[in-house]
């Protein structure tokens, strides 16, 4: 069942053209993540990138998460809010997990379990 507040809901969905894009940068509750993880999953979207979802941080309960290996055609981006405040600690915040990955540990926030 959709979202109250869901603009691109499972109907909406079935509009787009196959092989579509879906890119959400805005808010999470725009999109009903059922609806576009069926989409994804039966492959008449061609992918979606979403940097905002509707429950942040997720967890494994998440819809995403549930069929992480299953979606090779999403692509999920951290969402922060953009002010220099928010810009520093992006930019702190990668770095450190370069730094980290470079010394040998797997990055913090891995979705892909099967690249280990």
């Amino acid at each position: 069942m959709p979202r109250q507040g869901n603009k691109i809901d499972g109907d909406a969905i079935s509009r787009m053209k196959k092989g579509a894009l879906l890119i959400n940068t805005a808010r999470g509750a725009v999109v009903d993540e059922e609806a576009l993880a069926r989409a994804l999953e039966g492959h008449p979207l061609g992918g979606a990138a979403l940097d905002a979802l509707s429950e942040e941080p997720t967890g494994p309960g998440h819809v995403f998460y549930k069929l992480e290996s299953r979606l090779p055609n999403l692509i999920l981006t951290p969402h922060m809010g953009f002010s220099r405040k928010a810009v520093a600690a992006m930019a702190i915040a990668a770095a450190d997990q370069v730094v980290e990955v470079l010394d040998g540990a797997l990055p913090r926030y891995l979705l892909n379990s099967e690249v280990t």
